[in-house]
């Protein structure tokens, strides 16, 4: 997830969450569509599918 606020996030936003700020505006980078952002987001959670057993694999 990280890769994905790097490439999407200005740098001076991912500065001021490492010093525990919160960023000014958006902090995305101009032109970042939201749909193009929730989709990098979960390519990397993956597929969430409800288990047909109810319970957590593992």
């Amino acid at each position: 997830m990280a890769d994905v606020d790097i490439k999407y996030a200005t740098p001076e936003a991912i500065e001021q969450v490492l010093q525990g700020k919160t960023p000014a505006g958006s902090g995305w980078k101009d032109g970042v569509d939201g749909t193009e952002l929730n989709n990098a987001y979960s390519a990397c959670a993956g597929p969430i599918m409800p288990s047909p057993n109810g319970r957590l694999p593992g």
